[in-house]
């Protein structure tokens, strides 16, 4: 400790406050990638799946998804998308108003987002396509107001999510849609306490004094959990 010349570990205590700050993005991330296999609120049906009912108490047979395979992030399958989870019904058979408008994507579909959200007017061709589009030509330009206009209009916000890649090629090329409008969420993060830090590092702490031994640390209690599947879904390319 005393020839630290570089304070590495004089920083170390400072250091702590950047694992606690993004603990509640692991927590968050590990959530989505195991929604295909925890249950939700039902207790019937995994977080995320396909055909999960209306009314599960059996009021209604309506079934509605929130797992979607094979929709890679195109404009094309935002607009599926956003349409899906528009038209999902409450036990009572009425329109639950979902409106997702944040998209979520890890860092690698950042450009894919970019692109099927934001680009508007531009010229495509045969032989330069935007990802998704159809009906331009080999040999014609095609310059118009399309798809992509209108998804613009509808999300609001690409959430970059760098925590949802865990080197499986499916959780690198999935992406959510979620409805983040006051009222019902679809994710839960609880802060029961803040984080305490305690740094024993002085020459007159007793372990330090007589045993040149250093300690660090912070305890805190945080919780995240699954909410209503009804206002988020994921996609995934394959």
């Amino acid at each position: 400790f005393d020839t630290d010349l570089l304070n590495i570990l004089r920083k170390a205590p400072r250091d702590l406050r950047r694992t606690e700050s993004k603990n509640p993005d692991v927590l968050l991330a590990d959530l989505l990638r195991n929604g295909k296999t925890a249950l939700d609120y039902t207790g019937t049906s995994n977080f995320f799946a396909s055909g999960k009912k209306c009314s599960p108490e059996g009021a209604s047979t309506d079934v509605y998804s929130n797992l979607y395979t094979g929709r890679p992030l195109t404009e094309a399958n935002i607009a599926y998308g956003i349409q899906q989870m528009m038209t999902i019904r409450a036990s009572d058979g009425l329109l639950l108003g979902v409106r997702p408008r944040k998209l979520v994507v890890p860092f690698s579909l950042w450009h894919d987002a970019v692109v099927a959200t934001q680009a508007k007017s531009i010229v495509f061709t045969g032989q330069n396509p935007a990802p998704g589009q159809v009906g331009a030509s080999l040999n014609a330009a095609a310059s118009a107001e399309n798809v992509q206009s209108t998804i613009l209009k509808w999300i609001d916000e690409i959430i970059v999510f760098d925590y949802l890649e865990d080197g499986q090629e499916v959780n690198s090329t999935s992406w959510y849609l979620m409805d983040t409008s006051d009222g019902p969420v679809s994710l839960l993060y609880s802060l029961v306490q803040p984080a305490e830090y305690v740094s024993l590092m002085s020459p007159t702490d007793p372990n330090v004094f007589n045993q040149d031994r250093y300690y660090w640390g912070y305890r805190k209690a945080e919780a995240v959990g699954y909410g209503l599947p009804q206002y988020i879904a994921r996609f995934e390319a394959a």
